[in-house]
């Protein structure tokens, strides 16, 4: 778990001027946020799975 928010954590970080509301993880180890656009969300994907 400390290793995947870590990831979220860089993901917020790197794509935050797309962000309009961050990544963030609830209880069931589940992410969610909203970006500008599709992009955005693509940018963030890739983020992740690098």
């Amino acid at each position: 778990m400390e290793k995947f928010k870590k990831l979220i954590q860089k993901a917020n970080d790197f794509n935050k001027a797309n962000l309009l509301s961050p990544q963030l993880i609830t209880v069931g180890d589940e992410f969610h946020g909203i970006t500008r656009d599709l992009d955005a969300e693509i940018g963030i994907l890739i983020t992740l799975c690098n």
